[in-house]
């Protein structure tokens, strides 16, 4: 009866033992399908991080683009600026002579006008022309 409660003990252990295989097996399968599972999250991050990454990089590059736009746009108008700045000062220049030439010869009628007005056998001449009509003359 030894022999039989022995042979009892070894089927026990036995079935106990294939039950733990079929165990050990179970979580194998599951530790593959979880390492399966991490490996496609992992992959997906990685695409997800990627595809981020050239969105900032084409982003960035956008912006690079518009301000070296923005750059050469503001060179140009300065140039611009810069040669209005000088047709401006070549005018005012030109103005500032005319006025000069105008003060010379307002100066010179007058003068002319006072010589003639001391002198009584002098007669009067007529009225000069108005100072602005030189002005449309080109000189």
């Amino acid at each position: 009866s030894q022999v039989h409660s022995l042979a009892g003990d070894l089927e026990r252990s036995r079935n106990h033992e294939s039950e733990l295989k079929r165990e050990v097996e179970i979580l194998k399968e599951q530790l593959r399908q979880a390492r399966a599972d991490a490996e496609r999250t992992l992959r997906r991050a990685v695409q997800d991080g990627q595809r981020r990454e050239a969105a900032l990089a084409a982003s960035v590059s956008q912006a690079s683009a518009e301000r070296d736009q923005h750059r050469t746009e503001l060179v140009r108008t300065r140039a611009v600026l810069a040669t209005r700045d000088s047709e401006l000062a070549a005018v005012h220049s030109q103005l500032r002579r005319q006025r000069a030439r105008l003060d010379e010869q307002e100066l010179h009628l007058q003068q002319e006008a006072f010589v003639r007005a001391q002198d009584p056998h002098s007669k009067p001449e007529p009225a000069p022309a108005p100072a602005c009509a030189s002005l449309t003359s080109k000189t």
